[in-house]
Parts: structure tokens; C-alpha cells; sequence
């Protein structure tokens, strides 16, 4: 081709070579964010930081501990371990019964003292002895029985919280138990539960989980409690009556069946889970005060949920757990171990069905006076929060 002559033969060299500089620089740009977006596919984008639980005006602030490493099913959901900043005193009700074991090894272990909550605990005779205290925030968090008591609360608009198992009937962990005197058992004199019709027999108290099993055993057989030459005495006081021949029959709860047989003076004969397998007898329970005090209700149910997990594994052979759980009971440990536990949720699952169905079961027993809507009872929220700190239990 001839060369351009004049102005554009001068400028056309120079154009031609600022589009081809353009052209290299454009391409080089291309390859750059090429390269960029393939290394941003191949990294794996960082799980978003779980939201800090708010803490309650004029509460303690929360410190971040680190959490123990988290499997691989775990690391789908992390969440940071919450210590509280500054310590915090709490009331905490109990009964000194086996099934309320994961609090006792919680405590005995120093999983509260980990989360810089110190604990102040406070002995009833019985769960239904705890709502008041609760009702009226003398109590933070108890450790109680699922029963009338809780839910005639509820009526009156009382805002106890069931927040986690406290012990469940399951079977194999039939812990609550129908005894009969051993004569009686001997002699074949008692071999059904019909046989027990016009017998002195100990139903426990009322609206109690063990009033609740044996009037679940004898609706299963065409009875009622009107069948029954019918006592009250506590677990603890059955051994006696079994003693004097005071009574036939008696429903209690582990540890006194397995030291009335050991005794010599009845034998355990029908199992909770045989009558009444999933019941939820037993719940930790938080006051209204607690529920708003986020950071040290969710502190205290991861320790108690560390708690739960050592009682599950160590109710029987642990020597640690079992010298604790001796020294809240009082029972022998040899007792414990020959004793049937309750059965614990290693993630605290409530068994939200069943204390519904507890609730229409009493109603119509004529002990529950007015039903109610449990959802605002029940707050899941605790469990969930220490499952994502701890990892979730098989």
C-alpha cells in the first residue's frame, strides 16, 4: 500500500501505536480479573460471627471465651462460648434426688465456675414447693417436676420457664417404680395389677410423676385410684411402711426401691416405662427474672448441659461423678450404681408432646383447673444456644 502523505501520514503511526498499547493493557486487565475470580471460587467463604445474645440492661457484660474444636457437623453452625465478664450470684432450687444429677456434677466439676457463675443452693423437699419461690424471683433457676402444681401456675399467668430436661422416662430408665411387700410378692399374692384392688397401697403425692405412673398403670388395667385402699407417703418414707406391714404396695422413686429390696422388705415389680415411656417428669426451670438476664441464662445452661453429659456417661462407673452424686443424696454409691437412672437429654431436648399431654391428663383427673396454651411456658432457645457452643450430642 502507498504510504499517506500530510497530516495523517504523520499521525498515523503514532494512533496506530497508542491502540495497540490500549489493546495489551485492556487484555492484561482481563487476564487479572480472571485469575482474581477463580481464586476468590476456590476459598472457602468464612461462616458469618454468630450475633452476641443481648445482655439485659445493667447486666454483666460477656467475655468470649473459645470454644472447644468443633467436628465437621459442628463447624455448620459455630458459636462462641459465653463467659460472663464479671460474676453473678444465682439461687438454684433442687431436691436432693439422683435424676437431678447433671446439676450436682455440674457444680461438683466447676463447669458454673467456668462460666463465672456462682451458684447458691437451696434444698426443698419437693418440686411443687419451688413455683412460689420461683413466682416470685427468690429463685433464679430450679431443677422440678413437670406436675399440677406448674401447670395451675400458668393459669394464674406465673411465668416459669421450662427450659431444658430435668429427666425422662425411657425405656430401660424407668426410675420412678411400683413396689410390692416382698411376703406379698413371695406368696404369689399379688401378681397383677388388678390384685392390688381393696390393698393399702401409697400413691406418693398428689399430683406428683409417681401419682401420674401408678394412675396411668391402673387406667391401662380398668382402675382407678377409688379401687385402692389409697396412702400418701413420700419415697423416702415407704421403707418404713414396707417395715410395719403398713402397707401393700407403693410407687417411689429411685434410689428407695433398690434399698427396700436390698433390705429385704419389697420388691420392685412394675417399671415406669412399662405404663407411661416418655413422659417428661422432671425440667430445669427459670424464673421470669432469669429469662431476662440473657448472658448468664444461656452461661448456666451450657454448664448445665456439660453437666449432663458427664452424669450420662458417669452415672454408673465414674467414680468422680458418683462420689458427687453421693455427696448431694447422700446415697451410698453402690446404691447408685445398682439403682435405675432417669434418662437425660445430652442436649436437653424437652418433650414439649408430652407435657401437653400431662396437662389434658390432669384436667381431666379434676387436679389441672384450667388448661392453657404452654408455648408461652416453653423456651427452647437455652438448649439451642449451648448445643451451638458445646456441639450437638448423638
Amino acid at each position: 500500500m502507498k504510504p499517506r502523505t500530510g497530516l495523517i501520514g504523520i499521525l498515523q503511526p503514532i494512533w496506530q501505536k497508542w491502540l495497540l498499547g490500549a489493546t495489551v493493557l485492556l487484555a492484561g486487565s482481563f487476564a487479572i480479573l480472571s485469575v482474581t475470580s477463580c481464586t476468590q471460587g476456590a476459598t472457602t467463604t468464612p461462616a458469618t460471627s454468630p450475633t452476641k445474645p443481648a445482655a439485659a440492661s445493667a447486666q454483666p457484660s460477656v467475655a468470649m471465651a473459645p470454644a472447644a474444636t468443633p467436628s465437621a457437623k459442628e463447624k455448620a453452625s459455630p458459636a462462641p462460648e459465653t463467659k460472663l465478664a464479671n460474676q453473678v450470684t444465682i439461687n438454684v432450687g433442687y431436691v436432693p434426688l439422683i435424676s437431678a444429677g447433671p446439676l450436682f456434677v455440674a457444680v461438683g466439676k466447676g463447669y458454673f465456675d467456668q462460666q463465672n457463675i456462682k451458684v447458691n443452693m437451696v434444698k426443698f423437699a419437693s418440686g411443687a414447693e419451688m413455683i412460689p419461690a420461683l413466682s416470685k424471683g427468690d429463685l433464679d433457676a430450679a431443677y422440678g417436676g413437670i406436675s399440677p402444681g406448674l401447670f395451675n401456675s400458668y393459669a394464674r399467668d406465673v411465668k416459669t420457664i421450662i427450659v431444658a430436661d430435668g429427666g425422662t422416662i425411657k425405656p430401660g430408665y424407668g426410675v420412678n417404680i411400683l413396689m410390692v411387700r416382698k411376703d406379698l410378692a413371695d406368696s404369689g399374692a399379688i401378681k397383677s395389677i388388678k390384685d392390688l384392688k381393696g390393698r393399702k397401697v401409697s400413691g406418693a403425692t398428689l399430683g406428683s410423676p409417681l401419682d401420674y405412673f401408678l394412675r396411668n398403670a391402673l387406667g391401662a388395667n380398668g382402675m382407678s385410684l377409688k379401687d385402692l385402699d389409697l396412702v400418701r407417703l413420700s419415697s423416702a418414707d415407704v421403707k418404713v411402711g414396707f417395715q410395719n406391714k403398713g402397707i401393700d404396695a407403693a410407687v417411689a422413686t429411685e434410689p428407695f426401691p433398690t434399698n427396700a429390696e436390698a433390705l429385704g422388705l419389697a420388691k420392685k415389680w412394675m417399671m415406669a416405662d412399662q405404663f407411661v415411656s416418655g413422659n417428661q417428669f422432671a425440667a430445669i426451670l427459670y424464673s421470669e427474672s432469669m429469662t431476662k438476664k440473657k448472658d448468664v441464662a444461656n452461661a448456666f445452661m451450657v454448664a448445665y448441659l456439660k453437666g449432663a453429659r458427664d452424669y450420662i456417661k458417669g452415672v454408673k462407673s465414674d467414680e468422680a461423678v458418683l462420689n458427687i452424686l453421693n455427696k448431694w443424696t447422700t446415697v451410698p454409691v453402690q446404691e447408685i450404681k445398682a439403682s435405675i437412672p432417669a434418662f437425660i437429654d445430652p442436649n436437653g431436648s424437652i418433650n414439649i408432646a408430652d407435657i401437653q399431654k400431662q396437662q389434658a391428663f390432669w384436667a381431666h383427673e379434676g387436679v389441672v383447673k384450667e388448661s392453657v396454651d404452654l408455648k408461652p411456658f416453653v423456651d427452647t432457645s437455652y438448649i439451642e444456644n449451648a448445643v451451638k457452643v458445646l456441639g450437638e450430642a448423638q
